[in-house]
């Protein structure tokens, strides 16, 4: 291939003075710098010369593996033409760089369909492997659930909870922890209902982990609080003042303010029919009648269009 490489011979430093070790020491190494500069051209001359006959093996060698591949890859259209001269220089090699280029797309290539190939084989001894390396086992609330509903038997859980890491003594805990217990909203209906007692609902509460005070605060919800709606209707019938109305409604989170509007807003009013026959009969006044039909939701324009066929009104 007739690469040469220039290079500069190696200038030793040899020891000072005439003392004997000086005098051995230099003589060695003028021997090792003769033998170095001697050979270093001869070695690097020949080192060259082999990576470049190696790198032009694989380019020719490559080129002809993956020119297939590379005709195919060449057919799509929608690929950049820096991308396609890239592989048209593998294909058609000029230069020893090339090599490098081709190594890279063999062995992304080749690892990809390998990879693929040996997923394939493996899979069924992969699996296989698995079911017996990771014998998989219930849950510590399913074991627990599938022992209450009588489908796995004492022993059997026993045996679940030792092959989960549980020691003996925690057993009991854990079927206290996972069985269910009637919920708070349930231990309130029953009590409504006159089904428990008061001391029962407080036993039941407190092993369900609430403490007195919250079981105290718990126990209000009981008392079943009237719908504003309800409400609104007990005043309406005067049953009830209006300042017990607002306690009322307050319980349910509502303002003063807010209750006067729902009065308005429930409040019943009287049909055309009836508002024509009491503004004849009772011969009320046109602000009267004015106030009657807003309290429909007409307009102004709406309410003085209403008052003009009102006396042809049925």
């Amino acid at each position: 291939f007739g690469k040469k490489k220039d290079y500069k011979p190696i200038k030793p430093e040899y020891f000072k003075g005439d003392t004997l070790g000086a005098k051995l020491g230099n003589t060695l190494i003028g021997f090792f710098m003769r033998i170095i500069n001697a050979t270093t051209g001869w070695f690097e001359e020949r080192l060259v010369n082999f990576v470049i006959a190696i790198l032009e093996k694989l380019e020719t060698r490559g080129a002809e593996v993956l020119k297939g591949f590379i005709e195919r890859v060449e057919e799509n259209k929608e690929l950049p033409d820096d991308i396609k001269n890239v592989f048209a220089e593998v294909k058609e090699p000029k230069g020893a760089w090339a090599a490098t280029i081709g190594m890279m797309l063999g062995g992304n290539l080749m690892g990809g369909v390998v990879g693929s190939v040996m997923t394939a084989m493996c899979a069924p001894l992969t699996y296989s492997t698995q079911r017996f390396m990771t014998a998989y086992r219930p849950l510590l609330n399913q074991a627990v659930m599938g022992n209450i509903m009588g489908e796995i038997k004492d022993e059997d859980l026993k045996m679940i909870f030792r092959e989960l890491g549980f020691k003996e003594k925690y057993d009991n805990i854990w079927k206290t922890i996972f069985k269910n217990q009637i919920a708070v909203g349930e231990l309130i209906n029953l009590k409504r209902r006159g089904e428990i007692e008061e001391e029962e609902l407080n036993a039941r509460m407190s092993y369900l982990g609430y403490n007195e005070e919250d079981i105290k605060k718990i126990k209000v919800l009981i008392d079943e609080i009237i719908p504003a709606a309800d409400a609104i209707i007990h005043y309406f019938r005067t049953d009830i003042s209006i300042e017990e109305l607002y306690e009322q409604t307050a319980k349910r989170g509502i303002s003063k303010d807010l209750t006067d509007k729902l009065i308005i807003v429930n409040r019943r009013i009287l049909d055309l029919a009836s508002i024509r026959s009491i503004f004849y009969r009772e011969d009320k006044t046109d602000d009267w009648l004015t106030s009657q039909l807003k309290g429909f939701g007409y307009s102004e324009d709406d309410v003085e269009d209403i008052k003009k066929v009102l006396p042809y009104y049925p």
